[in-house]
């Protein structure tokens, strides 16, 4: 396990060490961290997936604000990972993926919608979306 975050100074006291459950695999943690903490201790950057794009999502504020790290933690779905504290028996697996977050068939939305903001904004103005994202395009 990787002790360095965990010794930063500011950081919580470490609890006991326990054993969560994270889709059906034993992954260690200290009683009291967050679950995500754990989770990226243990190797595991993929929280989940967006809902409407399937893209990986992961850590990211670690302080309750954003939905990056939502999982279903006891059964009970978008709960906040990093929000969630570590405790023995806890079982805790990634949702908006098909058949799994590592492999999601899913995520071949980017292929349909790629990436591009100016699209949105040109489209809703009645402009070019070829030309928006640097491609021949029509009129929309």
């Amino acid at each position: 396990m990787n002790q360095t975050l965990r010794d930063f100074p500011g950081a919580a006291p470490a609890g006991e060490p326990v054993t969560i459950d994270f889709e059906g695999a034993p992954v260690r943690a200290l009683a009291g961290e967050p679950v995500a903490a754990a989770l990226f201790a243990a190797g595991i950057r993929t929280l989940g997936r967006s809902t409407k794009y399937h893209r990986p999502r992961g850590l990211f504020c670690l302080d309750g604000h954003c939905a990056s790290c939502t999982m279903r933690i006891d059964g009970r779905p978008n709960r906040r990972a990093c929000m969630v504290r570590a405790r023995e028996g806890l079982a805790c697996e990634r949702q908006n993926a098909f058949p799994s977050a590592d492999v999601d068939l899913l995520a071949a939305a980017d292929w349909l919608f790629p990436r591009c903001p100016a699209v949105t904004l040109r489209w809703s103005q009645g402009g070019d979306i070829g030309a928006a994202c640097g491609q021949l395009g029509s009129k929309a």
